[in-house]
């Protein structure tokens, strides 16, 4: 007879006494897993809309910045806005003098100055480019430019001053008014002192673009290949700036700091030059202080640093934003007046070239990275190496998005486009419709729809877009796919309804109800919305208002914010919106678990 050996018949036994211990009714139960919350998290450092050469800071909270086309931009401590001018030339230096004039310079010999509440155009004296601008105060300014050109004047009457160079100037300044500095092509600098204008030897061949000092005998230059030379007072003298990149503008006084292409910031010191922390890669082009502030500008880039370390200031400089749209396989996107676009790389913004200046709706990306833009009558495609206008529209388009049966566009008087192979062609309703068409979402298979003005709500039967019932006559403004287990398989939000509250409704699983209106737990419009967090469905909209459907109600998220929501985004794990004004300023926000 074979025997069991012992050991197998001990484990046995043990493994009896404890199951039986986890039988024990008096045993502890595992605690569940904590859910952390979801936080709101603010991404900033959106980039401006607009590019500036220069800037003039009397004050921290009275800034003045001028650039492309006759732009003037002025900071009042809260945001940026802008300041009419009746001048159009591109404008590259400013200057004033607090309580007295304020002047910029341009190109074609463009001078204005600033009356009351905006800039206007005065008589000058050369129709060469103007490049640099200096005042000591009073009413004594100093122009240089192309040609070598040299004007004095009080900011209203110039005239010509007698240059010993034909080389092009490109920057001016002085410790006073008999002891300028002016710099240009091939490391030319001249010197006035209070008589005349003389050459002066740089050692240096580079081109200088700009020059400042904080006195007469510290005095910097610097330009192209990182070129820096300093002047103490009996020579110049070449300096180690550390980078190799073009500098555009330098100021010193408190601080010395340099900046150029491709976001370098450099700071003097201890004697040294050290390059500071890049927070944008675009060209800055100009710097100012004033007291223990520094501010810079450039393409699309506003930074300030007063004290604690440099930060985009674009408050005012960003224009309303619209939509939103993201991962897996491409950048976080948003759009938004203008022709705005800015797409985040890591933790910075960088803003995108998509064609002219025409204001963009919504912006949606397919699966497979491509990326669709509509707005003021036309629709761009970003193929994942630029953005390239595929369709000029006669109507504004208000929605793009897509699914298995295709990608459309939808607008303004009853508007639909579909994509085909690259080709955009007009899509007509088995019934007319001449509703504003607001947006589009696309199910499982064929299924679609599209909602808009008065209550319009079409639906896609797998061959043609017909006419559906939404039982209500509020504009609806966005329409999208519910999640699996929900108690309505599509949901769709709107502006206020009569009843005072914002409009919610949703499709019955049930076949043959239809669209049915759902309770709405605020009286705000609602404006956009997207599948987040927990498989819930948000909506956003109106004073910032953010609401949650849970699969059997909705019900309020606290909202960081009261500025309008237009835009709404998810990767199924975080919810991304975004809004605001550019007056009041700009917001983007994440919601998701830290």
């Amino acid at each position: 007879m074979r025997t069991t050996p012992a050991y197998p018949i001990l484990l046995f036994a043990l493994a009896g006494l404890l199951a039986a211990c986890g039988d024990d009714p008096a045993a502890p139960e595992e605690p569940p897993p904590i859910v952390k919350p979801a936080v709101w998290t603010e991404l900033h450092g959106l980039p401006p809309a607009t590019t500036l050469y220069a800037l003039w800071v009397p004050r921290d909270d009275y800034v003045i910045g001028v650039g492309p086309g006759g732009t003037v931009m002025r900071w009042d401590g809260q945001e940026w806005a802008t300041i009419a001018n009746d001048g159009t030339r591109n404008l590259y230096a400013i200057a004033g003098v607090t309580g007295g004039e304020t002047v910029a310079v341009g190109d074609g010999g463009e001078i204005v100055r600033f009356e009351t509440t905006q800039f206007v155009k005065t008589t000058g004296a050369t129709t060469e480019n103007l490049r640099g601008l200096w005042t000591p105060g009073g009413s004594a300014f100093t122009a240089v430019g192309s040609g070598g050109v040299i004007l004095r004047g009080d900011g209203n009457a110039w005239s010509l001053d007698t240059s010993p160079v034909v080389t092009p100037l490109f920057g001016v300044w002085g410790s006073g008014v008999n002891d300028v500095f002016a710099v240009g092509l091939n490391g030319v600098i001249i010197h006035f002192d209070g008589t005349a204008w003389t050459p002066m030897a740089s050692g240096s061949n580079a081109l200088l673009a700009a020059v400042a000092g904080s006195a007469s005998d510290d005095v910097y230059a610097v330009g192209e290949a990182g070129t820096v030379l300093h002047y103490d007072g009996a020579a110049w003298s070449p300096m180690v700036s550390g980078t190799q990149e073009t500098l555009q503008g330098v100021t010193a006084g408190n601080r010395t700091v340099a900046v150029g292409a491709n976001g370098t910031v450099i700071s003097l010191a201890g004697g040294s030059w050290n390059t500071e922390p890049a927070i944008t890669g675009e060209w800055l082009y100009g710097a100012a202080q004033s007291g223990a502030s520094t501010w810079v500008v450039g393409a699309r880039a506003i930074l300030h640093d007063g004290g604690a370390g440099w930060a985009p200031e674009t408050r005012g400089a960003v224009p309303q934003l619209s939509g939103i749209t993201g991962p897996p396989h491409t950048p976080l996107r948003v759009v938004g007046g203008g022709g705005y676009v800015a797409r985040q790389l890591g933790d910075a913004w960088h803003w995108e070239d998509a064609g002219n200046a025409r204001t963009f709706n919504a912006i949606w990306c397919e699966p497979g990275g491509d990326v669709f833009a509509v707005g003021s009558n036309r629709i761009v495609h970003h193929d994942g190496i630029a953005w390239v206008e595929e369709y000029n529209s006669p109507v504004e388009l208000l929605d793009v998005a897509g699914g298995p049966s295709g990608v459309y566009a939808v607008g303004t008087g009853g508007a639909i486009l579909r994509r085909n192979f690259g080709v955009w062609t007009s899509v007509r309703p088995t019934t007319p419709v001449f509703n504003d068409l607001r947006a589009y979402t696309s199910l499982a298979g064929d299924e679609a729809y599209i909602v808009g003005s008065d209550g319009r709500l079409l639906a896609f039967n797998g061959a043609a877009w017909v006419v559906s019932d939404s039982r209500i006559t509020t504009q609806l403004n966005d329409v999208t796919g519910s999640v699996p287990g929900s108690s309505v398989r599509a949901a769709a939000v709107g502006e206020t309804s009569r009843g005072g509250q914002g409009t919610i409704i949703g499709l019955s699983p049930v076949k043959g109800r239809g669209w049915e209106a759902m309770p709405s737990p605020t009286p705000k419009s609602l404006l956009a919305l997207a599948r987040g967090p927990q498989g819930r469905l948000y909506a956003v909209g109106q004073s910032g208002v953010v609401i949650a459907y849970d699969g059997t109600a909705w019900s309020v998220v606290p909202s960081p914010t009261l500025k309008t929501l237009r835009g709404a985004w998810s990767d199924g794990k975080r919810l991304f919106v975004t809004g605001g004004e550019q007056t009041s300023g700009t917001v983007v926000l994440r919601y998701a678990t830290p």
